[in-house]
Parts: structure tokens; C-alpha cells; sequence
């Protein structure tokens, strides 16, 4: 808190102290700038040193009109101080010892007031500076100008003589004089004004013209006179055009010999003509016209030439041989047969040995069925080099061997073996049947129904052959499912 008033106290005992110092010689100078401005208008106005000065202090006043300026503001351009200020119009600096200052060190903001009479306004700025020591030093101060410009609002033109026009400000009353202006020698009214004066063409001794008419022209500004449609001269002929008699104009030009060509065409190598009946001129002549560079024969004359064709390295072919080719019209030099190179196989085909031209192509492959059968329960088949394998043919059996003969409680076998392949299929034969003999009891009062079993054990009962049929059902079942085990 005590810095802050420290500071304004020091600043208005410095500039108190500047405002008293004395002026000395020169050993500063201070120049302000001059400019010009309209009213309303902001400005700033520059001290500048005009050489580098070692200063421990300074201060700043600025005069003006105020009835032509107002002070915005005002700004030191010094860095580095302990202290820099500006109110009202006068200002201070201070350094912490001796610095050097050059260049613009202080500038000055101000507003062209809207009623400040026109004409130059003198702003003087005093700069008043001490050294390190706080010795005075001497500073010479240039005083600078604002000049306000009227930003004129002028009335129209007005004539005020044959040769110039005037017009006045509505602001400043200025009035400004000017010579007419016009776009040329031979116009007749001013471009600003509007007077109007009288001129005298300049035209031209020839005539100007264009298909339809002709006449003379002003040399300045194109107007014309004696302006009128062409007069034929006698009609075209071969050699002489037909003109205007007036301006010379061209109406038709010379129609030019017409050749009337007799005969067939005329050639040479290179073109072809037909004689004029008329003149020693020859009609139609133009170059021969050819397909390309190998066509022998003129499209329009038929006129024939040597050629010499491009042939290409190489071979071009078909069936009947081989040749070189023109690069250009395709023509062949002399066609030579075929050379057969090594006979065509399943893998390569028969190639001419000198072009490569195919002439037998590679033969199909025919398959070749080799080696011991493939066999499964549906057929057997073979297989081919290629790997493919033959269509599968059905087993053909003979009539069949038992291997095995059946019996009342086990399966029999059988083997059919294929003719072809050798595969053998296996059947099983079915259990044969065991006759069994049974004595049945008659009837008695002891046995009305016939079934008992004699009390010395002898003869069977029908319960006991019962049991025992079933029995051997049991055990031939069990075989045969031994035997299908087996198989598989």
C-alpha cells in the first residue's frame, strides 16, 4: 500500500522539479512529426531522437489547439524504468541509473475535433531529460504540424467559360477550376459539364468501304460522309475482278482459268495430272495417294511403284508352312514347308522343329487297366497309369463248395468264389433238423388222459420232450450267433 502512494508522490515531485530546469545547448534533438488529417479523425504524433542519449530521468509537456485537437492520450515508448507516467498533458520517467534512449520515445494520440477550422495547427512537445547524475541535459525540440483537410462535398460542374468548367465546396466554400474534358478531337460534349461546343471533322481523302457500300471517314472519331452503295464495273472474267467504280472495291474476284481436263490420268513418281485442253497447265495434279508404305498401286491414277518390304525376324505360320511377314502390309517372302520334329505323344504334340508350329496336336490318353483286381462284396475293377480306376463289374460265382456241414445245433458254410477275381463270399447253411421218436401210452382208467410217465421210468412224457425241444432251440441259437461273429 505504501509503494502505491509512493509512486504518484514521485512522479508529481519529478515533474515539478523538469518543469523548472533551465534550457541549455543542444545535446539532444527532439523531432515531432507532422500530418494531415480530416475532421473527426484519429492522429498520433511521435518524439523521435535523432541520436541515442544516456538518461537517468525525464519529462514530457504538450502545447496544442484545443479548439482543433483533443488529447486521447499519451505514451512512453521507454522500457526498463522504475517509473513512467503521463496525465493530463505532461508525463515523467525515471531510471535506476544511467540508460541510453534512442528513436521513438514518446507518442501522442489525438482526435480532430468536428468543428476544427481548416488549416496547419502547431503541436509543440517539450522533452526535458537529465543524466545518470541527474545533471540537466540540453535538448533541442522541433515542433510538429496537424494540417486539417476539408474532406470536400463539391457540387456539380458548371460551365463558366468555352473552355472550363467550376465547381464549390458546400463545407469549406472551396472552389475548384477545371479545363472541359472530352473523349476526343471530335467530340462535341464536355464529359463533366455537358457543354456543348462545335467541331470540324477531319476526314479521310479515300474511301472506306465494305461489301454493300462505301465513304469517308473521319480519321479521329470514324463518323462518315458521302456515304453510298457500290457502282459495278464490267462483270469478272478469268483474269480481271469486277470493281466498284467509285472506291475500287473488289465485288467478285477474277473467276480464274477452269481447266478442262482431256484424256486418262499423267503420272510420274510422284503425282498424277490431266492436261488442260485450253491452257499448257495441267488440271486436277495432285500426289499419288497409297494404302501404306507397301501399297504398289496409286488409289486414283493406278500409277504402280517398287517397294521394299519390312520383313520381321520372326516366323509368322499356318498348316500348309512357315515365312517372314511384312511389319507393314503383312506380305511373305517365300513360304517353306514344315520340318516334323519327334511323333506326338500322350505328352507333347509334333511341332515343326523350325517355327514351333503345332502340327500334330498330343494324342488322348487312352487308358490301360493293369495289375491284380480291387475287389469288394459289390464287384471287383482295375485301375489305369493315370489313376483312374475301371467301370466295376459284378462278381460272376461258380456253384458254390461247403466248407462246413450243418448240424442240428450249429450253422454250416459255404463259399462261392468269382471266376474272374478270385473273390470268395461266405453263406451260412441253416441247422438241420433231428427226428426224434415218441411213444405215446393208450388210455387207461388209472391214465384217462394218456400222459403219465410208467412208474419204472421207462418211455418219455409229452412234458419232457417239450423241455427238451426247447433246450436244443436255445443251444442252436447261441451257435449261430457265434458263427455270425466269426463272419464279420
Amino acid at each position: 500500500m505504501k509503494k502505491r502512494l509512493l509512486i504518484p508522490i514521485l512522479a508529481v515531485l519529478l515533474l515539478t522539479v523538469l518543469s523548472l530546469l533551465p534550457v541549455f545547448a543542444a545535446g539532444a534533438t527532439a523531432n515531432v512529426n507532422s500530418v494531415s488529417a480530416g475532421r473527426g479523425e484519429t492522429i498520433t504524433l511521435t518524439v523521435t531522437l535523432a541520436k541515442g542519449v544516456t538518461v537517468g530521468s525525464g519529462g514530457i509537456e504538450v502545447s496544442y489547439d484545443a479548439s482543433v485537437l483533443e488529447l486521447m492520450k499519451g505514451e512512453w515508448n521507454v522500457t526498463g524504468t522504475m517509473l513512467s507516467t503521463f496525465t493530463g498533458n505532461k508525463g515523467a520517467f525515471a531510471y535506476t541509473a544511467g540508460t541510453q534512449i534512442s528513436g521513438k520515445v514518446f507518442t501522442a494520440t489525438f482526435k480532430v475535433k468536428s468543428n476544427a477550422a481548416f488549416g496547419a495547427s502547431t503541436v509543440k512537445i517539450t522533452l526535458q531529460l537529465k543524466d545518470g547524475s541527474n545533471a540537466d541535459i540540453s535538448v533541442t525540440n522541433n515542433s510538429g504540424k496537424v494540417t486539417v483537410n476539408c474532406k470536400h462535398s463539391y457540387s456539380k460542374w458548371s460551365s463558366v467559360s468555352g473552355t472550363s468548367h467550376s465547381r464549390t465546396c458546400s463545407v469549406c466554400g472551396n472552389k475548384e477550376t477545371a479545363n472541359h474534358g472530352f473523349s476526343n478531337a471530335c467530340d462535341t460534349k464536355c464529359d463533366d459539364c455537358g457543354y456543348t461546343r462545335t467541331i470540324t471533322h477531319s476526314y479521310k481523302t479515300t474511301w472506306s468501304n465494305n461489301s454493300s457500300k462505301h465513304w469517308h471517314e473521319c480519321s479521329v472519331c470514324k463518323v462518315k460522309k458521302d456515304e453510298a452503295v457500290h457502282t459495278p464495273g464490267p462483270a469478272a472474267t478469268e483474269n480481271t475482278p469486277q470493281t466498284c467504280t467509285t472506291c475500287g472495291y473488289v465485288i467478285q474476284k477474277a473467276l480464274g482459268h477452269t481447266h478442262k481436263p482431256t484424256g486418262d490420268w499423267l503420272s510420274d513418281d510422284t503425282s498424277h495430272w490431266h492436261d488442260c485442253s485450253t491452257c499448257d497447265d495441267r488440271a486436277d495434279e495432285a500426289a499419288h495417294i497409297y494404302d501404306n508404305v507397301c501399297d504398289t498401286d496409286c488409289n486414283v491414277c493406278g500409277h504402280t511403284r517398287t517397294v521394299t518390304h519390312t520383313y520381321t525376324d520372326g516366323w509368322t505360320s499356318d498348316k500348309s508352312g512357315h515365312w517372314h511377314a511384312c511389319a507393314v502390309c503383312g506380305a511373305k517372302d517365300e513360304v517353306i514347308a514344315h520340318t516334323p520334329g519327334a511323333e506326338a505323344t500322350e505328352e507333347t504334340p509334333q511341332l515343326c522343329t523350325v517355327c514351333a508350329y503345332e502340327i500334330a496336336p498330343a494324342k488322348a490318353h487312352e487308358h490301360e487297366y493293369t495289375g491284380d483286381y480291387i475287389t469288394d462284396a459289390d464287384g471287383h475293377r482295375k485301375t489305369c497309369k493315370c489313376g483312374e480306376y475301371s467301370e466295376k463289374a459284378v462278381h460272376t460265382y461258380d456253384g458254390g463248395k461247403v466248407v462246413k456241414e450243418p448240424t442240428s445245433t450249429v450253422a454250416g458254410q459255404k463259399t462261392y468264389t468269382c471266376t474272374e477275381c478270385g473273390y470268395v463270399k461266405t453263406v451260412e447253411l441253416e441247422l438241420v433238423e433231428k427226428e426224434v421218436t415218441v411213444t405215446v401210452p393208450d388210455k387207461t382208467e388209472d391214465d384217462p388222459d394218456g400222459d403219465s410217465t410208467p412208474a419204472d421210468g421207462s418211455g418219455f412224457s409229452v412234458i419232457s420232450l417239450l423241455i427238451g425241444a426247447l433246450i436244443g432251440a436255445v443251444v442252436g441259437a447261441a451257435v449261430m450267433l457265434v458263427v455270425g461273429k466269426k463272419k464279420r
